[in-house]
């Protein structure tokens, strides 16, 4: 890993990743940030904002309440704002689209198995599992559409 032609040891990367989750977290405390502007405050890019968020976002889903939502500001050019949020209630759209898209995402997975499912030799370590995530893909797609009525 280089940043600014300087060679970084793993291990600094490390910490140094989780300072940025850390100040990450201190500047949407703050209020609401979008990409370029935790870039900015950071000193990295978009990009690399993006990925800390996401980082942020597994950190508190493991052991928290709070959770980083993403919100846009009204019209499609405008940056999204990455926004704190622990009250439930405030959410409600955030997690409507959220389960919305992981079902879209679950089933764009399911149908992407299938044909390495198929194909695998069923014998092997790569068949067994493309067909237990099939089946389990499968399971969950249903119950999901049987909750939908």
């Amino acid at each position: 890993m280089t940043r600014n032609n300087r060679h970084i040891p793993p291990d600094e990367w490390r910490l140094s990743r989780i300072a940025k989750v850390n100040a990450a977290f201190d500047l949407l405390v703050e209020g609401p940030q979008t990409g370029q502007e935790l870039a900015d405050h950071l000193d990295i890019t978009v990009a690399t904002a993006q990925r800390v968020v996401h980082d942020l976002r597994l950190t508190l889903g493991n052991n928290d309440t709070i959770t980083v939502m993403t919100n846009n500001q009204g019209r499609p050019s405008e940056p999204h704002l990455y926004e704190l949020v622990g009250n439930y209630e405030d959410s409600i759209q955030w997690r409507k689209g959220r389960i919305s898209d992981i079902e879209a995402r679950l089933v764009t997975a399911e149908y992407s198995i299938m044909p390495i499912a198929r194909g695998a030799d069923g014998r092997t370590v790569e068949g067994k599992k493309a067909a237990k995530i099939e089946r389990t893909l499968r399971y969950l797609r249903e119950e999901l559409a049987a909750m939908d009525g």
